[in-house]
């Protein structure tokens, strides 16, 4: 018999056999194939499930070193796992401790990282702020006013963020002598009132926003504290009269 007609017989053959059938058939001729696909399936889905098991391990242990480092250690932990849940906390404890040693500058730069990051938006909106506060504080009167208004144009931040940001900036620039540049940035600030329903922090800063607008307008701006009047050495004690 010749191969077509062993093609033909077996093609007749099928049509007169029902859907199980032909399932059963088809078994029977390919179950090796069926058995190699079907392990390599589970070994696939053994492996990523080891995989996912293993690196939600290894982030829970990042995370845990992280919240746990000491003062000393965070910088070095922020620097060996600097995609870990949670680094951008540690990133803001690291620049709190960078503060408390008056290392400004260093805390500023690190807090601006933060502040343009993919990270959640309250802990943007305090490093921005934070930064530009870190700049005032190490004297960088200029540095910190520019860092202040910048924080008004990001769009995701909340208007009562950006409301508090320009007025800083402006009370900075009044301390220049930049009255312009502080009342353009309040009025942006003034104009949105009326669009701006229910955000207490907005309304806190807006107030403050006026009440700066009104003195700058009637020259009426806060005086700078006088400089603290230098301590003289004490006055030598007169040696007691000889007898």
């Amino acid at each position: 018999m010749s191969k077509r007609e062993v093609k033909r017989i077996d093609g007749f053959e099928k049509e007169l056999l029902s859907e199980s059938e032909r399932v059963e058939l088809w078994i029977s001729k390919y179950w090796l194939k069926v058995v190699v696909v079907s392990l390599i399936v589970v070994v696939i889905g053994v492996v990523i499930y080891a995989v996912k098991q293993s690196s939600e391990k290894a982030e829970l242990a990042a995370q845990q070193e992280l919240f746990s480092a000491s003062k000393e250690k965070l910088a070095a932990a922020i620097a060996a796992h600097p995609d870990a849940p949670g680094v951008e906390l540690a990133m803001l404890r690291q620049a709190g401790f960078l503060q408390e040693d008056k290392k400004y500058d260093e805390a500023a730069e690190m807090l601006k990282k933060l502040a343009a990051s993919n990270a959640d938006i309250l802990i943007r909106q305090i490093a921005a702020l934070n930064a530009a506060a870190a700049l005032e504080a190490a004297g960088k009167i200029a540095d910190a006013a520019a860092a202040y208004a910048s924080a008004v144009d990001f769009n995701d931040f909340s208007s009562g963020i950006k409301a508090e940001a320009a007025f800083q900036a402006a009370r900075l620039y009044v301390a220049q002598k930049k009255t312009a540049e502080a009342k353009k940035l309040l009025q942006r600030i003034i104009d949105r009132k009326a669009g701006v329903i229910n955000d207490m922090g907005f309304i806190v800063w807006v107030t403050q926003c006026e009440q700066l607008m009104t003195a700058i307008e009637n020259g009426d701006l806060p005086v700078k504290p006088a400089p603290a009047a230098k301590k003289s050495a004490p006055a030598k004690k007169s040696a007691p009269a000889k007898k």
